[in-house]
Parts: structure tokens; sequence; C-alpha cells
């Protein structure tokens, strides 16, 4: 007896089926897309001034200082309450080395 039509071989699947199990396919291609280009600052535009060595020094110790502060006083005297103000000490410093700026 004569087949009239043969069955595919696994290799070959029909059209639209899935591929076999087992097989990758190709892998696609990716391309990063290019960084966006830096914006140039005009220069005309004024810089704030910067600070001075001794200037970026105390504020730098200012913050731990200021902790140190607040845990003595209040382990020491038992004045947590009022001892937060110790916190203020770096920005009353910041703005203070910043009081000749426009902004």
């Amino acid at each position: 007896m004569s087949r009239a039509h043969s069955a595919p071989t696994p290799e070959q699947p029909f059209e639209g089926e899935d591929p076999p199990k087992g097989s990758v396919p190709a892998p696609q291609r990716y391309e990063a897309p290019a960084p966006p280009e830096r914006a140039e600052v005009p220069a005309d535009e004024p810089r704030s001034p910067s600070l001075s060595s001794t200037e970026k020094r105390v504020l730098a110790v200012a913050g731990p200082i200021s902790f140190v502060l607040f845990m003595l006083c209040g382990l020491a005297f038992g004045g947590w309450y009022w001892s937060w103000i110790f916190f203020m000490i770096p920005g009353v410093l910041y703005r203070w080395f910043h009081a000749n700026d426009e902004n």
C-alpha cells in the first residue's frame, strides 16, 4: 500500500509549528544606545566662589563635633531635650562661609 502523504521527520516540523525542543534560536544582536552629549555651561555665567582649605576643614569636622557635643550634654547633664541645638552648628557655619554669595 502506498501512502499519499508521508509524515514529516522530526528535523522538519510543519510550517507554523514551534521549533523542536532542544534547539536554540540564533542570538539577537543588541546595540546599546549612544550616551547623550554633555551640555556645555556658558562661560558668561558666574560660578560660586570656592571655599578656602581652612573653611572646608571646619565644615568637615562640624558635623562630628556637633554629634559629640550632643552625646556629651545628653549623657553627662541629661540635656537631651535642649542639646539638639548643636546639630544646627554645621548649617550656621555653612551660611556664615557663604554670606557673600549672590544666590
